[in-house]
């Protein structure tokens, strides 16, 4: 039997929350169950505890006293990790309103006639976390005996050593390891790094030079390629890689 996933439960209303805990209580494949009230107590869990499995998300978060909605605390999940899968809960069930919700990351949405059924959810969740399990992602990427575990944020070198990156740093290399033979822009990586400020070219650029001098170890040449006039790119095959 594979080990029961640890799924995070972001809804601000505590009774429909409170209800969906209980009924994983009896799932086979969900264990641990973790809650958030608010969009930013959601993320501080996701960033903090390692090996989240699935996260169910409402996108109309208004109850819980934080300023952050459900979409936006799905686009900032996907900034860093394609894994895991997000299951989204709305009343608003317009094709438009779940369109945005896929193009921003998410793998299975509940409507509203559902949220008095924690039966029907808990079947609904364990059919999406089955169908991500046999896709066999596991959020992991090796290149040149170096591997990132992005659901735990982990990076190992070639001799099996933790090796500690900033945020910003493991954001530049998630953005490389996803996106293998592609060039990617200075705008393209300051918008997605966030880099904000005076000169973000410059706070680009050293991001880049102190992910170089972590992983170019006893290396010839970076791994990390600049090309003149568009950017940058990654040098390195990447392979999927079984999770830790």
């Amino acid at each position: 039997m594979s080990e029961k996933t640890t799924c995070l439960i972001v809804e601000d209303h505590e009774e429909l929350r409170n209800n969906i805990v209980d009924e994983l209580r009896t799932s086979s494949m969900i264990g641990k169950t973790l809650t958030a009230g608010s969009g930013e107590e959601a993320l501080e869990l996701f960033e903090q505890v390692p090996g989240i499995g699935m996260v169910v998300l409402d996108l109309d978060l208004t109850m819980g006293g934080g300023q952050m909605y459900g979409m936006e605390v799905l686009s900032r999940i996907r900034e860093t990790s394609t894994v895991p899968p997000v299951v989204v809960l709305t009343s608003n069930t317009a094709p438009a309103r779940w369109t945005e919700a896929v193009n921003k990351g998410a793998d299975g949405y509940l409507p509203k006639e559902w949220y008095r059924d924690p039966i029907q959810i808990r079947l609904y969740l364990e059919t999406v976390l089955e169908r991500s399990r046999k896709a066999g992602h596991t959020g992991c990427w090796s290149f040149e005996g170096w591997t990132l575990d992005a659901p735990r944020r982990r990076l190992l070198s070639p001799d099996g050593a933790d090796v500690t990156l900033t945020e910003k740093e493991f954001r530049l290399l998630f953005e490389f390891v996803t996106n293998p033979q592609t060039v990617l822009t200075q705008e393209t990586l300051i918008e997605r790094l966030g880099l904000a400020g005076k000169n973000p070219e410059a706070a680009l650029a050293t991001v880049v030079k102190r992910l170089r001098n972590k992983i170019d170890r006893n290396q010839q040449t970076s791994f990390i390629l600049n090309v003149r006039g568009r950017g940058f790119h990654f040098a390195p095959a990447i392979l999927p890689a079984p999770s830790g």
